[in-house]
């Protein structure tokens, strides 16, 4: 792999993590899950939003 392979994959990996926190930002601040009792797993897949069968 050269350089600018390499500099390029960390660049990914590095962009790829902002992405990642960009998507906690938005739990935590927009959607609120620290403070939503997610204890069971029901909870968890409606605060997700996601039906449960």
């Amino acid at each position: 792999m050269s350089n600018a392979e390499s500099a390029a994959e960390l660049i990914d990996w590095y962009r790829a993590r902002w992405e990642i926190e960009l998507f906690f930002r938005v739990l935590k601040e927009g959607c609120r899950v620290e403070v939503l009792p997610l204890a069971e797993v029901e909870r968890i897949e409606t605060a997700l939003g996601q039906a449960t069968t």
